[in-house]
This record gives structure tokens, sequence and C-alpha cells, in this order.
């Protein structure tokens, strides 16, 4: 990136040079409703809210899934596990965690916000940016973390903190709400744009952000 206001101590990424082609954020409820309802025209069988075990992975795949309240048994020759990070067989087969030697070991709490303030109402760039800084995703670096700051059009703000388990620690970051409180009275131009924010879910606290698995693949999945 390349430094285009505050002396300095802001800076541009480079893939986003002008509006037409800067980042763009998708609203994550609405984007996955879209996608299901493409899937549901190819005939596919959605289910939601849906509570899943695994039963057997001896001739094809035996899940138990209860939805509703009403309980069913599905069989397939393979499975697709999607469900992120220490998701649904890695817990189903107890599989361990596998070190990320490269990646830092780091900590996360995040939510979506309403009334985040935009920056440049409270704080005009020297030089004028391509595009308004608000509209792309937006990054407070301090030492020992980053915050973000996606905002989308419906009103909603993605914001959350990455930091060092040192930092982690100091600002029990575990206790949700109150940590995020915390991390804003040290960061003023941070809390100054949050002052009047309100989370509209609750936070979530992740406390490890990397992660792999010791296995990716197995029979039948």
């Amino acid at each position: 990136g390349h430094s285009f206001a505050g002396g300095g101590s802001e800076l541009l990424v480079a893939a986003s040079p002008r509006n037409e082609i800067a980042d763009t954020h998708w609203y994550r409820a609405d984007f996955d409703a879209f996608l299901v309802a493409q899937a549901q025209t190819l005939e596919v069988e959605f289910l939601d809210e849906t509570e899943a075990t695994l039963v057997s992975l001896d001739d094809g795949v035996r899940l138990s899934v209860t939805r509703g309240g009403e309980r069913r048994e599905l069989r397939t020759h393979f499975l697709i596990d999607a469900s992120g990070p220490r998701g649904f067989m890695h817990r189903a087969l107890g599989l361990a965690d596998r070190p990320l030697a490269n990646m830092p070991a780091t900590q996360s709490l995040f939510t979506h916000f309403e009334n985040v303030a935009r920056r440049d109402d409270l704080h005009a760039s020297s030089v004028a940016p391509p595009f308004p800084r608000d509209d792309a995703a937006l990054h407070h670096l301090f030492d020992g973390g980053w915050i973000w700051v996606l905002r989308f059009s419906n009103g909603l703000t993605s914001a959350g903190v990455v930091t060092t388990d040192a930092l982690a620690a100091d600002l029990r970051l575990g206790e949700g709400a109150p940590a995020w409180e915390r991390l804003l009275a040290r960061l003023p131009s941070v809390r100054e744009q949050f002052a009047h924010a309100k989370p509209a879910l609750p936070f979530i606290y992740l406390p490890r952000v990397a992660a792999c698995s010791s296995e990716f693949a197995g029979e039948n999945w």
C-alpha cells in the first residue's frame, strides 16, 4: 500500500486504487441465503437449524439429524464437511489440532454493531483518498493487535479485534463486552468512532484464531 493521509499514519491498499474496483463487503446472512436459494433450484435438500451426530463411517456414512424436534437418519456414500475450523468431523472423530508454525498465536473478539461513526465524519484526510475510507475495509493497527471495521449497507458494521495472547490476557478478552470496552479505553481514536455504537449481536470470542486439523480426509469423507 501507500500513504495517502495523516502524515503517513494511514495507508491505502494498492489493490483498491479507485472506487470501481475497491473493497466490497458482502453481508454474510444475505449472501448465504442467496447461495441456498441457488442450490435449491438445483433440487438440493437444505436443512437449517439441524443438529447432526455421526453414527457410522462403515459402508458409507450414516448420520442422525434432529430438526424441529424430529429425528431422522441420513445415509450417503461421501460426506463433505464445510462447517469450518474445528468443525463437525473434527469434533465427531475427536481429531487433534495440528500446530501452525508460521501463524501467530492470536485470539479474537468480534460482533456486529449499530451506529458506528464514519471516520470521514470525525477526521478529514489531509489528502483526499480516491473513495470514502469507511466504504472500504478499515483497519486500526496497534502494538499487540489490530481491529477491523467492515461497514455494510444495511446499517450494521462488522468489527472485532485480533490480539496476541499476552494482550488478550491483559484485556481478559474472554469476558466479551467488558474486554471490548477496556480495549477502546486504550485507543482514543477508535473509542471515538465507537462512542455511540451498540452491539447488535452477542460478542463472539475465539481463544485461538488459526486452526489446523490433524486430518483432512478419510474413508468416505
